[in-house]
C-alpha cells in the first residue's frame, strides 16, 4: 500500500486556516467510503475538537460539477463561513468559482485550501493554497517494487509519504 499521510494533510489544512484567523471553517469532505477522504476529514475533525471549533461539513465526490452544488449548499447551511477545506483541488476550484459568482472575495472574506497540487491550482487567480502529495516519489516507489518483484513479499507493508502545505494567494 503506497499513499501519502492524508490525516496530516487534513490537520495541516485546518491548522493553516486557524493560523490565518478563520473561525468558521467548513470541510467539504470527500466520499467517506474512500480511505483518503476519511483520513483527511479525521485530521480536520481532530483539530476542530482540540481548538473547540465547531465541526461544519458537507460531503462531495471528487468532482467539479458536484463541487459547484456542494458549495451552494455550504453557503446556505453555513453563511458565516470564513475558511473552506476542499476535498481536492478540483472541488476547491469549483468552490472558488461559486464564491466569485456570488461576489465573495477570496481570500479577504473566505480562505480556501485544496488538496493534491494539480497544475491548475497555480493557474487560478488567486492561486490556490493546497496540500502537496509527493506523487512522483510515490510513483517511483511503486515502480521500484514492481521492478524488483517485491510485491508479493510486501503485501502487508505500507509506504506512507509525508505531505506539505504550499501557501498561495487563496489564504494570504
Amino acid at each position: 500500500c503506497i499513499h501519502c499521510d492524508y490525516y496530516a494533510g487534513g490537520r495541516m489544512a485546518a491548522e493553516h486556516l486557524i493560523e490565518k484567523g478563520c473561525r468558521n471553517i467548513v470541510c467539504i469532505k470527500g466520499p467517506q467510503y474512500r480511505y483518503s477522504a476519511r483520513y483527511r476529514y479525521q485530521g480536520y475533525l481532530d483539530v476542530c475538537r482540540e481548538r473547540n471549533i465547531p465541526e461544519q461539513t458537507v460531503e462531495c465526490d471528487y468532482d467539479f460539477k458536484q463541487g459547484l452544488a456542494m458549495t451552494e449548499e455550504l453557503l446556505r447551511k453555513y453563511p458565516e463561513v470564513d475558511g473552506i477545506i476542499a476535498c481536492n483541488d478540483i472541488v476547491a476550484i469549483s468552490t472558488y468559482k461559486v464564491l466569485y459568482e456570488q461576489n465573495i472575495s477570496v481570500p479577504k472574506q473566505v480562505k480556501i485550501v485544496g488538496f493534491d497540487d494539480i497544475s491548475f491550482s497555480k493557474l487560478l487567480s488567486p492561486e490556490l493554497t493546497t496540500i502537496i502529495q509527493p506523487i512522483k516519489e510515490m510513483a517511483e516507489k511503486a515502480v521500484e517494487l514492481i521492478a524488483n518483484n517485491e510485491l508479493t513479499e510486501l503485501s502487508d507493508k505500507k509506504f506512507v509519504f509525508p505531505v506539505s502545505l504550499v501557501e498561495r494567494q487563496t489564504t494570504k
